[in-house]
C-alpha cells in the first residue's frame, strides 16, 4: 500500500520546480520584449562616460540568442511529465529557475541603468548556474546525447558567458562610478581583471573535462574583447592579452578533452 502522505510532498515539489522554470524563462522573455516596446532597452554595457575596454564588441552579444533559445527549449523539456521525477532534474531544477529569475531582474536593472544591481544579479546568476553545473559534471559520463544537447550545452554556454559578463559588468559599474585610471590605467585594470577571470575559467575547464559549451563561449567573449580593443578603442595590450587568453582556453579545453578521455564518453552515449 502506498502512503500518500509520503508521495504528495515530492510530487508538489517537482511540479513547483517545473512551473518555476517555465515562469522564470517566460519572465526573461517578457521583460526583454517589454523593454523594446516601451523604449527602455539600451546597450546593457554602455555607461554615462563611454564603454570600458573590458566590454566585448557588439556582435559578440549574439550569444544571447543561443542562451535564450537554449533556456526556452530546456524549460519545455524539463516540464514534460517524464522529467517530473527525474533525479537529475531534481538536483538542478531549482538552481536553473533561480538563474532565470536573476536574469529577468538583471535585464530590468540594466534597462533602468542601475549598474551595481546588475553586478549583484550576475553574482546571483553565476552562483545558481554553478549549482546546476557541478552536478552535471559529476554525472557527465552517464548522460545521453539528448541530455547533453538540451541540458548541459545551453547551461554551459550560459555559465561561460556569465563568467565574463560578471567581469564586464563590474568593470562597467566601476567605470560609470568614476573609477577610471585610478592607481592603474584602464587598460591595465582590464588586463588584471581578465587574468583573474582566466584563472577561474581554466580551473572550470579542467574540472569539467574540457566542457565545449563553456570553453568556446568564454573564448568567444575574450575574442570579442580583443576585437573591441582593436576597432572600437585601440588598446593593443588589452587586445593581445584577450586574444592570447582566448587561445589558451581553447588549448586547455583540448588538453582536458583528451587527457581525461571524456571524448570516449560522448561517443559511447
Amino acid at each position: 500500500m502506498i502512503d500518500r502522505a509520503t508521495t504528495a510532498a515530492p510530487f508538489n515539489r517537482d511540479t513547483i520546480r517545473q512551473a518555476l522554470n517555465v515562469i522564470c524563462i517566460l519572465a526573461v522573455i517578457f521583460v526583454t520584449v517589454l523593454g523594446y516596446v516601451i523604449g527602455l532597452n539600451k546597450s546593457f554595457t554602455a555607461t554615462n562616460t563611454g564603454t570600458p575596454p573590458i566590454v566585448p564588441i557588439d556582435y559578440a552579444f549574439i550569444v544571447w540568442a543561443v542562451i535564450y533559445g537554449g533556456a526556452l527549449i530546456y524549460s519545455i523539456y524539463q516540464a514534460l511529465p517524464g522529467q517530473r521525477e527525474d533525479p537529475l532534474q531534481r538536483r538542478i531544477g531549482f538552481f536553473t529557475a533561480s538563474a532565470y529569475l536573476a536574469t529577468a531582474l538583471w535585464i530590468l536593472f540594466a534597462q533602468l541603468g542601475w549598474n551595481w544591481l546588475t553586478v549583484v544579479c550576475f553574482v546571483w546568476i553565476l552562483a545558481s548556474l554553478l549549482g546546476a553545473f557541478i552536478p552535471l559534471i559529476a554525472v557527465d559520463a552517464t548522460l545521453s546525447w539528448t541530455q547533453r544537447l538540451i541540458i548541459v550545452f545551453p547551461l554551459s554556454v550560459f555559465l561561460g558567458w556569465t563568467t565574463i559578463a560578471l567581469i564586464a559588468n563590474t568593470g562597467t559599474a566601476l567605470y560609470d562610478s568614476g573609477f577610471s585610471n585610478v592607481l592603474l590605467s584602464d587598460a591595465n585594470w582590464t588586463i588584471l581583471m581578465m587574468l583573474v577571470g582566466a584563472t577561474i575559467v581554466l580551473f572550470v575547464v579542467l574540472q569539467s573535462k574540457g566542457n565545449i559549451g563553456y570553453s568556446l563561449t568564454v573564448s568567444w567573449a575574450l575574442f570579442g574583447i580583443m576585437v573591441a580593443n582593436i576597432v572600437r578603442t585601440p588598446n593593443p595590450s588589452v587586445a593581445i592579452v584577450a586574444g592570447s587568453l582566448g587561445v589558451i582556453v581553447v588549448l586547455c579545453m583540448i588538453y582536458a578533452w583528451f587527457t581525461t578521455n571524456s571524448w570516449r564518453h560522448v561517443l559511447k552515449s
